[in-house]
């Protein structure tokens, strides 16, 4: 007793031997090898992109910096009340760079 596939299982088969085929042949006939291969106006237009992500991203650090730098001057003006408030010091405190207390 030898079951024989049935038209329906064949012709799903060979519709998907070539659909696989024909993508095989498409992915390694048009792999862009070389930039020469992409339109003039595609390329400046991903080079702008890029660039606009790298510009966002240096922003993004820069404010960060700046965050990060005033909450240092602030933790730093606070240190200098704290220490010009000190009881314990009645002689004015000179910083390094010749400033006095305010």
């Amino acid at each position: 007793m030898s079951r024989r596939p049935s038209p329906t299982a064949i012709i799903a088969c060979s519709a998907l031997f070539f659909s696989l085929t024909a993508t095989g042949i498409a992915a390694s006939r048009y792999v862009i090898t070389s930039t020469s291969q992409i339109k003039p106006s595609v390329r400046l237009a991903l080079v702008a992109k890029v660039k606009q992500e790298a510009f966002d991203e240096t922003k993004e650090v820069v404010v960060q910096l700046n965050k990060t730098t005033l909450e240092m001057h602030k933790e730093i003006e606070e240190d200098q009340e704290i220490i010009c408030k000190n009881p314990y010091t009645k002689v004015p405190v000179k910083w390094p760079d010749g400033a006095e207390c305010r």
